[in-house]
């Protein structure tokens, strides 16, 4: 989690389930000297209780069982479905995860076939020209 702190700043509130890495004193004075307000639990041996989460996890199965994955590939099919469904835009925000997230979209290999806008070809003028 201190990866996680380091590379995306320090939430206000993180949310876990009642495992024993979560519930440990430890646990509990790294989060505080973190600087994290609040740690909430979700109801132990009841998933129901975050069903987003739980939800998502089901989507996951199911493309992963549709890309016929083995265990072989599990890493290659899990990557690819995640930088599709990172770079699609959501139906009820209108914009992607990876949008929402990191503040811009993610390139991908289908950006390839477009060619660059003109503030790309600018700034790469730009870089030229001042080194």
């Amino acid at each position: 989690m201190d990866n996680l702190f380091t590379a995306y700043g320090t939430p206000i509130t993180v949310v876990s389930d009642n495992g024993r890495q979560f519930i440990a004193e430890e646990f509990k004075t790294f989060l505080k000297n973190s600087g994290v307000k609040y740690h909430k639990l979700s109801a132990p041996y009841h998933p129901s209780a975050n069903g987003q989460a739980e939800r998502y996890v089901q989507t996951v199965k199911d493309v992963l069982y549709t890309m016929k994955t083995t265990k072989a590939a599990l890493q290659s099919n899990l990557n690819q479905f995640l930088r599709q469904y990172r770079k699609a835009p959501h139906s009820t925000t209108g914009q992607s995860p990876a949008q929402l997230f990191l503040g811009r979209d993610l390139r991908t290999r289908l950006n390839l076939t477009r060619p660059d806008d003109i503030s790309t070809k600018v700034m790469i003028y730009q870089r030229k020209t001042t080194s």
